[in-house]
């Protein structure tokens, strides 16, 4: 289990007796809670310990929270779209299949930016020049190949479309959406489309709070390693925040 942090008391002065409790020095809660929250502050916690810490913490000021990696949603569990259209007081999403999941504006919770990060790890040849060795014949300059690890990664952004009646969530991304939809306002770019795409979506809800926290690079990489992906965990980091602030499934 994760405990998170929602919300930080307004004074540091909670921090050592913060840090006395969840066992870790004062410097290191200060770097754990340090930057955009939330936050997590525990790693690899019994369910009992993160609820009789979190019950502690509150006390203190901090507003936490109680994270289940296992019970994250994924995107197994949610619909990747291909494309969209419009419809009255609302949208309609199709997946790859070409099958149609219509979305009310009512039905949408949150509207929230993430990044999908991909890193390849390719074995690159680096050739080093070796000592000059003095033999009987001359000086002999020898040379050796090496093969390093060279890690490429790769970004790719995602906006999620949360739904609170019960239907599948919506995920697009933004390299692998068909524009077709945008008409006369297509640009050249996908990011420039993808732009447009979350604009488009945010006048079919308006009533829909919008959040791009899980789509900062530094936000991400400020997460623990954890047994899923840390775009999914900041997603729902971010969706934890926003249900204390106006609650929905």
């Amino acid at each position: 289990m994760l405990l998170v942090v929602l919300e930080r008391p307004p004074s540091a002065e909670a921090i050592p007796e913060a840090a006395a409790l969840s066992g870790l020095s004062p410097s290191d809660v200060v770097l754990r809670l340090t930057g955009t929250l939330p936050r997590v502050l525990l790693a690899n916690a019994s369910a009992e310990r993160v609820a009789q810490l979190a019950t502690s913490l509150d006390r203190l000021g901090f507003v936490t929270a109680a994270c289940d990696p296992t019970r994250v949603t994924r995107d197994e569990d949610r619909v990747r779209v291909r494309t969209l259209e419009p419809m009255d007081a609302g949208f309609v999403a199709l997946d790859r299949r070409g099958q149609a999941h219509p979305c009310p504006a009512s039905s949408v919770a949150l509207l929230q930016r993430g990044l999908r990060r991909e890193v390849d790890g390719l074995g690159n040849p680096v050739t080093r020049r070796g000592l000059l060795q003095w033999t009987p014949l001359g000086a002999l300059l020898s040379r050796f190949g090496r093969t390093s690890a060279r890690n490429v990664e790769r970004h790719d952004p995602l906006l999620v479309v949360q739904r609170s009646d019960g239907a599948p969530d919506l995920v697009l991304y933004q390299n692998r959406l068909s524009y077709a939809f945008l008409a006369g306002a297509l640009q050249r770019t996908a990011a420039a489309n993808f732009a447009l795409t979350v604009d488009w979506l945010r006048a079919r809800a308006p009533m829909a709070p919008y959040d791009e926290r899980a789509a900062h690079l530094l936000y991400l990489s400020a997460l623990p390693p954890a047994p899923l992906d840390p775009s999914d965990l900041a997603l729902h980091l971010v969706a934890l925040d926003r249900r204390r602030i106006a609650p929905y499934r």
